[in-house]
């Protein structure tokens, strides 16, 4: 899932954002890459947040330092 910074706005401090998989794509052991635009790993902390009736995760929440985020980062199973 790629994600970008809203306009100009500055990129500092710890940033909070949410992602939805497919169903059936990820489960509860699934770890997740947080990638900047540049392709450098980013340090996250992820949580589910919720589930699709069949178990898989739907929704995913991340938190990360927004300066090393750049303008656009990617979410990778």
């Amino acid at each position: 899932m790629k994600l970008h910074n809203l306009g100009n706005r500055k990129k500092t401090g710890y940033t909070t954002f949410g992602c939805i998989w497919e169903k059936g794509r990820c489960t509860k052991e699934t770890e997740y890459i947080l990638k900047n635009k540049s392709g450098g790993e980013v340090l996250k902390q992820t949580r589910i947040t919720a589930f699709w009736p069949d178990g898989s995760v739907k929704w995913t929440a991340h938190t990360a330092d927004a300066a090393l985020l750049k303008d656009e980062i990617e979410v990778l199973p």
